[in-house]
């Protein structure tokens, strides 16, 4: 009996060495969906659902992509401001997301690269912000806005319903890309003193802007591509440089 058992293993053995008892297929993997709240953040697949307002509002104002030098994939979205011609005293470009989530996100981030800035206003600067419609917050205004600045280094002037986070007050550095990241949450609860516990919805925005400048100042004029924009949890975030 040992012998025979002896036997039967090894012609086992010996038909797992020849393939004749194939392993089992792996089992499929299954996708993890993506963390990022925002459609299009690298503005791979043309400009929609993102969309572009101006100050002076311009009807029919519409995004620009560039393929010149995206940080990734074949584009980048970008925004150019001038105010000699008009003499205007403010103007902006803005380039908007309604996301409209189910929770508030925790993080923005994103890259951006400056290819001309000529700050003559007594206030310019680039930004991403999160706008909250509606929500139940007091005294029912029709939107509260988390405006965190880079290259400002003053605050500009208050509006209603309109608060400031500082990244940077230093002017943003020429012809490179350059990581931000901004734990929007709980800035916004800082400086509004509440998170809603609803929204009719929120908007992810990316902008340059300048302000206060007089007919007689210098032209002011900005250049910027941003590009892989994310908004989601902080654990979640995609563009999180490595580790030193």
């Amino acid at each position: 009996m040992l012998l025979r058992g002896t036997a039967v293993a090894s012609v086992a053995l010996a038909s797992w060495a020849c393939g004749l008892f194939d392993a089992p297929p792996p089992l499929p993997t299954v996708a993890t969906p993506t963390a990022n709240l925002l459609a299009n953040g690298g503005f791979e697949a043309g400009v929609a659902p993102w969309v572009a307002h101006t100050l002076p509002a311009q009807p029919g104002a519409t995004l620009q992509l560039s393929d010149r030098s995206p940080h990734a994939g074949a584009h980048a979205v970008e925004l150019t401001l001038s105010g000699a011609e008009a003499g205007d005293a403010a103007r902006a470009v803005v380039v908007t997301q309604a996301a409209n989530p189910q929770a508030f996100p925790e993080f923005v981030s994103g890259y951006y690269r400056v290819d001309d800035w000529q700050p003559h206003a007594p206030s310019e600067y680039l930004y991403f912000s999160i706008t909250v419609r509606g929500g139940d917050f007091p005294g029912g205004a029709p939107a509260h806005e988390l405006r965190v600045l880079i290259g400002a280094p003053s605050e500009p002037e208050l509006q209603p319903f309109l608060t400031f986070a500082f990244l940077s007050r230093a002017a943003p550095v020429l012809h490179r890309w350059t990581y931000f990241g901004f734990p929007v949450k709980p800035a916004f609860q800082l400086h509004f003193e509440q998170m809603p516990s609803r929204w009719d919805g929120i908007d992810v925005s990316v902008a340059v802007r300048f302000d206060g400048r007089d007919a007689g100042d210098a032209p002011s004029s900005a250049s910027v591509l941003f590009d892989d924009l994310y908004a989601g949890t902080q654990v979640d975030n995609p563009n999180r440089p490595p580790d030193p």
